[in-house]
């Protein structure tokens, strides 16, 4: 079956052969009327047919410009917030932390808030990368956590201390 303008074309070139045969039989101004009218059909159809293909190309390549737009707005959203806000666990280590500004273990604070000692290790190493807190090391000691400018600021800034 014809579709679109395929169906169009078609349509046309058999109106055309009828026309031409009427033609051949006297009806000579009334066929050229109607078949200049069926042409004008077809291109009106065929040019609508073509701006309406271009104007959904427009729209799908708009949709996909605001789709990255907007994949690009979450993911810098993503990356802000993974930079600024702490879990519970962390959010607790930074204000055992400041309680304790001579510094604590990781074994200390483990033991303080619950939580297994590879969980506290964790946090705070992913807290010493973002600069809110520090790990000395000494000889033969287990490392000494303490709360530095980053941790402080962030406290303050959530209005967790005062």
């Amino acid at each position: 079956m014809l579709r679109g303008s395929s169906f169009n074309i078609a349509a046309g070139a058999l109106t055309a052969i009828v026309f031409l045969y009427l033609d051949k039989n006297g009806l000579t101004s009334l066929s050229y009327i109607v078949f200049g009218c069926y042409l004008l059909f077809i291109v009106l159809a065929t040019y609508k047919l073509v701006f309406a293909k271009k104007e959904v190309k427009n729209n799908s390549e708009t949709e996909s410009n605001d789709e990255k737009q907007t994949k690009k707005e979450n993911y810098f959203k993503a990356q802000l917030n993974k930079h600024s806000i702490l879990d519970d666990t962390a959010v607790n280590i930074l204000l055992r932390l400041w309680k304790f500004p001579d510094g604590l273990t990781d074994k200390a604070i483990s033991k303080m808030i619950e939580i297994d000692i590879q969980a506290v290790k964790y946090h705070l190493e992913k807290l010493e990368t973002q600069g809110k807190v520090h790990g000395t090391l000494a000889t033969g000691q287990p490392r000494i956590w303490r709360l530095i400018q980053g941790g402080r600021e962030y406290l303050i800034e959530n209005k967790l201390i005062s």
